[in-house]
């Protein structure tokens, strides 16, 4: 009878959960062209957490690029993390499926009724080393030894962001570019 399905939730608070602080490996599961609250183009990106053991593997993390020359930065440091490529167009639903590091810390959001409440925000875009062909072209040589040199600093503090989802090592899987 309609009305009669009841579904079991768990009442366990467990949004509030963030990520902690830190370095962690993500794969970028959602990428997507919107218009901001104020209307400005911008790209919107949900990445998990990755690495059996990253205990916050499997936890998602947002990741919002406004479309304006003066955060063209922030951008550009994402692009760079991706290994995308330093010329061309691209779409992008390129970026599902890519690998990299995000340095998190945690914030307080004022909310509308003026409470605040913590949310994480990513302070760092890294690249994960690799060195491998993608669509048009090849990473630099001198750009692959900078990020190597930069893991290797990374990986001495937090050494949980080398593994992917499958436990595999994610310097030997391919660039989606």
């Amino acid at each position: 009878m309609p009305g009669d399905t009841t579904y079991q939730l768990d009442l366990g608070r467990t949004a509030q959960e963030l990520p902690a602080i830190g370095l962690h490996a993500v794969r970028i599961m959602n990428a997507e062209e919107k218009d901001s609250s104020t209307g400005n183009p911008m790209i919107a990106i949900r990445a998990t957490i990755i690495g059996e053991r990253d205990p916050d593997a499997g936890k998602t993390v947002f990741m919002n690029f406004m479309l304006l020359p003066q955060s063209r930065w922030v951008l550009d440091k994402f692009l760079d993390a991706v290994h995308a490529p330093a010329s061309g167009k691209i779409s992008v639903g390129k970026f599902v499926g890519c690998r990299l590091r995000l340095l998190l810390n945690h914030e307080d959001r004022e909310m509308p009724d003026g409470s605040k409440r913590k949310q994480t925000r990513v302070t760092d875009y890294i690249a994960i080393p690799e060195a491998k062909t993608f669509e048009g072209g090849q990473v630099a040589p001198e750009q692959a030894a900078a990020a190597e040199a930069g893991s290797a600093q990374l990986d001495a503090v937090v050494n949980t962001a080398a593994l992917s989802d499958d436990g595999t090592n994610i310097e030997d899987e391919a660039s989606p570019f």
